[in-house]
């Protein structure tokens, strides 16, 4: 019964955030405004997961790139490899478990977390499984691994580190949980001898890798209101380390730049984000929780350029492609934005106009989107060779 609670747990936080009054949703999506394109997309091939209802559960199941190959999930436990050059299935394994994480990933193996609390480890070479680990309850991120270590994050709070050879667990730290929280967790990040990890109670951990032993504690977000639902400050957007410095987000919270080796505050913005953010060279850009996206100077946190036209449609975590921003949104629509100043640049929608909730994955010049029915499309931009105008959610090419 207990594992069954924590199943729930998440749903419950859904149904709350997609609550909608008698006249409607409570917040209106921006509409489409006709667009001038400039650049053209070109979907160059696709591959379908196998269709289950646990989809529209597990819906951030993101596709993995690595090396010569293509690595797919699918909710009900199918593990596909592909090679991305000749398109053909390098092996398909059928593991039969509800899956609920990403695929993380070493050298060697990948790793899969169940909605059963089960830590999977995969062969890339073949597919064999390699060793299987029962932890608590079930796991919303996707296993993070290097040569030695696996770090696990469960629904009831706990993380786990285990053995990357045989899936022994060396330490276990126990977090707190709010009684109401979003669905999901941020991905654990190894940073040299540290494991960041989100809190749903608004925190950034920084536990020692080898022992443990917790080092630090940031709050990114304190809990603000009456209700649950106004309390909740989820760092669900994975933590991002460049040159010793950590960016991080909540939702209804704040974005931060952090000290690595200390966890003090370098500069920090009252912008809340449960979507996630990506960094270049200069900049860091989030989706906000309402969906505006945001381009902040690395540095000083400073605001370069703002984009709200695509306000409340739910859209992915922003991915850096072929010199643009990438977000995907609740209808399918893919949005490329301009790094210089954020105007959207392109559009596409995908075949199946389901939402994209995935994060894209970018190798070899193409893009690899996964929507949440499990249809993977590969995608690749050039120069429009005419004008290409979107008009009223269609594409129209000027005469």
């Amino acid at each position: 019964m207990q594992r069954l609670r924590f199943r729930l747990w998440p749903l419950v936080a859904m149904v709350l955030l997609g609550a909608c009054s008698s006249d409607g949703p409570l917040h209106k999506p921006a509409e489409l405004q006709p667009l001038q394109a400039q650049l053209s997309v070109k979907k160059q091939w696709q591959i379908t997961t196998p269709a289950s209802k646990l989809n529209s559960i597990y819906d951030r199941l993101t596709p993995l790139v690595s090396g010569d190959r293509l690595y797919t999930l699918g909710a009900q436990g199918v593990v596909t490899a592909i090679d991305i050059h000749t398109r053909e299935k390098a092996w398909t394994t059928d593991l039969a478990i509800p899956v609920s994480a990403a695929l993380g990933y070493n050298d060697s193996a990948l790793f899969i977390g169940s909605a059963d609390g089960e830590v999977i480890a995969m062969s890339r070479q073949g597919g064999e499984v390699l060793w299987r680990k029962t932890l608590s309850t079930e796991i919303l991120a996707a296993p993070s691994a290097n040569a030695d270590y696996v770090i696990a994050i469960c629904g009831d709070s706990m993380v786990y580190a285990l053995g990357a050879a045989d899936g022994q667990v060396l330490w276990q730290l126990r977090r707190n949980i709010p009684a109401l929280t979003l669905r999901g967790a941020s991905q654990a990040v190894l940073a040299a001898d540290k494991v960041l990890v989100g809190t749903a109670e608004g925190h950034l951990l920084a536990i020692s890798l080898y022992s443990g032993d917790l080092l630090w504690d940031a709050v990114v977000a304190a809990p603000k209101g009456r209700t649950d639902l106004e309390r909740m400050v989820d760092v669900d957007a994975t933590p991002i380390v460049v040159n010793g410095v950590i960016y991080t987000t909540a939702y209804q919270g704040r974005i931060m730049a952090l000290s690595l080796d200390t966890g003090s505050i370098l500069w920090r913005r009252d912008i809340g984000s449960w979507a996630g953010m990506t960094v270049d060279d200069n900049n860091v850009y989030l989706v906000e929780d309402n969906s505006h996206v945001w381009a902040l100077d690395r540095r000083s946190g400073a605001t370069l350029w703002r984009q709200d036209g695509l306000e409340y449609r739910s859209l992915s975590t922003p991915t850096l492609f072929d010199n643009a921003l990438v977000v995907g949104d609740f209808q399918g629509y893919l949005h490329w934005l301009s790094l210089e100043d954020g105007h959207i640049m392109a559009r596409y929608q995908g075949e199946s106009e389901k939402p994209i909730r995935a994060p894209l994955q970018v190798a070899d010049g193409r893009a690899y989107v996964r929507n949440v029915n499990g249809l993977i499309e590969v995608l690749a931009t050039g120069k429009p060779s005419r004008a290409v105008i979107w008009i009223d959610d269609e594409m129209r090419v000027a005469r």
